[in-house]
């Protein structure tokens, strides 16, 4: 199942922090002149999902009066990602991801690097994904 809200805030929230302390410790920390907090660039892929969690990161940057600058949405076709999907495969150990499409392994079906078999992953069949897009346009979507 997915992880509670808070739980996803908690753990973004102290990545972000860290990232906020360490470039302040940084030679070249700059702070800005409103907030005396160092200045430091950040993406968050996949977080917020929700409205609800697009409003705890809301509380959790205005407490610590950090502005968000720049929101970015790449609106991908339903079909393209089906596709992306059903092409891919992976070398498990080691995370590596192949398209039988635009980035075939070497020799099919084999990891480049070690010659281990690669596996499709249990999620990559075109049900879950639709699911997955159904679950997107019902919660994530209304945050955009």
């Amino acid at each position: 199942g997915l992880l509670p809200d808070e739980l996803m805030l908690d753990l973004t929230a102290q990545k972000l922090d860290t990232l906020r302390n360490k470039a302040c410790r940084e030679p070249t920390c700059h702070t800005s002149k409103e907030t005396h907090l160092p200045l430091q660039n950040w993406i968050l892929d996949g977080f917020p999902r929700t409205q609800r969690q697009g409003r705890l990161l809301d509380n959790y940057l205005k407490h610590r009066n950090l502005p968000l600058s720049l929101v970015v949405n790449i609106d991908i076709r339903d079909d393209v990602i089906l596709n992306w999907i059903a092409d891919r495969w992976v070398h498990i150990p080691s995370g590596r991801v192949y398209s039988t499409s635009y980035k075939p392994p070497k020799v099919s079906g084999y990891d480049d690097v070690t010659g281990e078999p690669l596996t499709k992953r249990p999620d990559d069949t075109p049900e879950i994904y639709s699911r997955r897009l159904d679950h997107y346009y019902a919660q994530t979507s209304p945050l955009l």
